[in-house]
């Protein structure tokens, strides 16, 4: 079953990796695209964020089911699924359209066409790709 370590390793690497999305590739890419195109050598972010998220789950199903008798930590592990659940929701319901909008492949696009991105820090961030 989990420890606390291995809980806070996750979700440490899952903070890590925000971010870096955020101070590096995000602030990048808007003069050097093909830095987020994988089919021009850029970053496969798929690479890290679906392992990822499938270890945060694993980690988070276990810990439910270890702390499953003493209702304390089950409520408070309980409360951590749900908030899991929530913010996975929302950023579907967020980016699910524009990046299915995008279709594949989306590295291909023409050029002059134009992408909006939306962050927490920019708002919106309008770029040529």
């Amino acid at each position: 079953m989990p420890s606390g370590r291995e809980s806070g390793d996750v979700t440490s690497c899952l903070t890590g990796g925000g971010i870096y999305e955020q101070a590096v590739l995000d602030t990048a890419w808007p003069r050097k695209p093909s830095i987020v195109r994988p089919a021009e050598g850029g970053a496969n972010r798929k690479l890290f964020w679906v392992p990822a998220n499938i270890c945060a789950l694993v980690i988070l199903v276990l810990a439910v089911l270890a702390s499953w008798p003493l209702e304390l930590a089950r409520n408070a592990t309980l409360v951590a699924a749900g908030l899991f659940a929530v913010i996975n929701l929302v950023t579907v319901a967020y980016f699910g359209r524009e990046v299915t909008a995008l279709g594949p492949p989306y590295h291909n696009l023409p050029n002059g066409s134009v992408s909006e991105i939306k962050s927490m820090p920019r708002l919106s961030l309008r770029s040529r790709i």
